[in-house]
């Protein structure tokens, strides 16, 4: 038999990329690995609104020049993503 995920279960394994925003962070969660990001959506996505960034290295190719490379970040290029309330 095939263990299946609770919620809660998936919810928990993402306490430890939470982010405390005592610090005046904005993010809720960063760091989160991107192989963990349909999870992520499926287990929060009837909890709130939110909006991801993804983060990661900044390829100089790609017709993006220095500017644009140092601010943005493509889900293919991404090896982690911060998590933002909408």
């Amino acid at each position: 038999m095939r263990y299946q995920a609770t919620k809660e279960s998936m919810r928990a394994l993402f306490t430890t990329y939470y982010s405390n925003n005592r610090r005046g962070e904005r993010a809720c969660f960063k760091n989160v690995p991107v192989k963990l990001l349909e999870e992520f959506k499926d287990a929060f996505k009837d909890e709130f609104k939110f909006r991801i960034r993804y983060r990661g290295p900044r390829p100089f190719g790609r017709g993006r020049g220095y500017v644009t490379r140092q601010s943005t970040c493509l889900k293919v290029d991404a090896e982690r993503f911060s998590v933002y309330r909408v």
